[in-house]
């Protein structure tokens, strides 16, 4: 019987073409597994399933190479798999993703009497802020680390994909760590990431990273480039970093952002910054949250019970310190340098600041959500927020989204919300899939566009983020 991973390495071989599939019907449990990555497969390379019975699917799978040759392979007992070429279709040269199975997550069922309840927010269950789908939340894959600089312990992962390495970046836009600027002589099927455990990838140009990544002259190719063309007018900026694409995506981005542009985050806490850390023994202590003592650390640090409100304030130090850092830099080139260097050290030492990131925005919940028992005026996202069936108070919303931010899930649209108004800054997103649409530009959160320092990130499925870069 076919294993697995088996199955895994023939779909990155046979990436690009038709493929047809055919499973053994008596391993019901090998043809769950086939049925899973399958299904991942038509996710992330907007596959279309032009014939599913019960024991043969056919994808159709976007071609991104010139091979014309036809491919067949059959693997042991039960599955077989038949490959021809397509005509092109110009989609998206980036690297075979690698299917994972993921548990989802289980509501938690909160206790009554911590916090108080609040009236009528299931009218809000079914609105939206700009047009967005705020329950869509894909897992990606999961990235590891090694050591730490505070005292805990890193839990082993053993479903990683990215292996950290201590490499040095060269911050220079004719780099070929990324991706050849001279792209004519590039391998069709170049990936972008050639593997190098980097958190922040090298800075190059917008126009020639579309080009690269999107070849072809279908209409969503030609779309793609034309809406990386419009970034560059809207933003006036012409580069852009690649981020590390595991579930930490959407805060590292904005970390980097934070940090290496020096951005004026946290302005609520201008009076009182050196209170940060206690944020823990607060929530605690003033708004009985007392199941914080649950926090995961997204399963990558290991931490006792009694010691997890101590790692906590441990994060907030870190963080803290780092903004610090950043605004005491001379130069911003120092300041990048130093962003780069902490990100990309062979020691994890990021984790502790997007852990960081998700006690200021539990925090920020936690006060809103009393706001809102209160009757008092929230943002809207405020009552999205808590809409949820799996998120209607602070409880479940740390035990089963913000636990799971960085291990088995990404954050979710209207958490994007929250984190720019945890951090006090707009976080602007681009779709250049969805140019000409209203959902081009989003800002999280869109209230305090005159008066919060912004930063910008790219999206091209909602599930990744890279970032815009002077």
């Amino acid at each position: 019987m076919a294993s697995q991973e088996e199955v895994e390495v023939l779909y990155r071989n046979f990436h690009g073409r038709s493929i047809k599939v055919t499973m053994c019907d008596t391993d019901p449990e090998f043809t769950s597994k086939v049925a899973r990555i399958q299904d991942e497969i038509i996710a992330r390379t907007e596959s279309q399933v032009t014939s599913r019975q019960n024991s043969e699917v056919i994808l159709q799978v976007p071609e991104i190479g010139d091979s014309s040759e036809n491919v067949s392979a059959d693997v042991s007992s039960g599955l077989n798999i038949d490959i021809s070429d397509n005509e092109d279709q110009g989609t998206r040269n980036d690297d075979a993703m690698k299917p994972e199975e993921f548990e989802p997550l289980s509501p938690v069922d909160s206790v009554p009497g911590e916090l108080p309840s609040i009236p009528s927010v299931a009218q809000a269950r079914n609105d939206g802020v700009n047009g967005i789908d705020f329950d869509q939340n894909i897992p990606t894959p999961n990235t590891t680390a090694n050591d730490i600089n505070v005292p805990v312990l890193l839990e082993p992962r053993t479903d990683a994909i990215f292996q950290p390495d201590a490499v040095t970046e060269s911050d220079t836009l004719d780099s070929q760590a990324e991706f050849p600027i001279d792209v004519g002589n590039a391998p069709v099927n170049e990936p972008l990431d050639h593997g190098t455990g980097l958190s922040v990838f090298n800075r190059v140009d917008l126009e020639q990273y579309a080009e690269y990544e999107w070849k072809g002259t279908t209409p969503t190719a030609a779309l793609m480039r034309r809406g990386y063309q419009q970034m560059i007018d809207v933003t006036s900026l012409s580069s852009m970093r690649k981020i590390r694409g595991d579930n930490y995506c959407g805060l590292r981005a904005s970390c980097f952002q934070i940090l290496s542009q020096n951005l004026n985050c946290l302005k609520t806490w201008a009076d009182n910054f050196d209170d940060i850390p206690d944020i823990p023994q607060s929530l605690l202590q003033n708004h009985n949250c007392t199941w914080l003592t649950q926090w995961s650390f997204a399963g990558r640090l290991k931490v006792t019970p009694k010691k997890r409100l101590d790692t906590l304030k441990n994060c907030l130090q870190r963080f803290c310190e780092e903004i610090e850092i950043s605004r005491n830099m001379d130069s911003d080139q120092e300041r990048i340098d130093h962003v780069l260097d902490y990100f990309n050290s062979s020691k994890p030492d990021e984790v502790l600041l997007f852990e960081a990131m998700k006690v200021l925005m539990l925090h920020s919940a936690v006060t809103l959500y009393e706001r809102m028992a209160k009757e008092e005026d929230v943002p809207v996202f405020a009552w999205l927020l808590f809409a949820r069936d799996t998120s209607e108070n602070p409880e479940q919303l740390m035990l089963n989204h913000l636990n799971a931010a960085g291990d088995t899930g990404g954050l979710e649209q209207v958490e994007m919300f929250l984190l720019g108004y945890a951090l006090n800054i707009t976080i602007r997103v681009l779709r250049p899939s969805q140019l000409g649409e209203d959902d081009f530009v989003t800002h999280f959160p869109d209230d305090h566009l005159n008066d919060w320092d912004s930063c910008d990130l790219i999206a091209e499925d909602d599930r990744h983020y890279n970032v815009i870069v002077p």
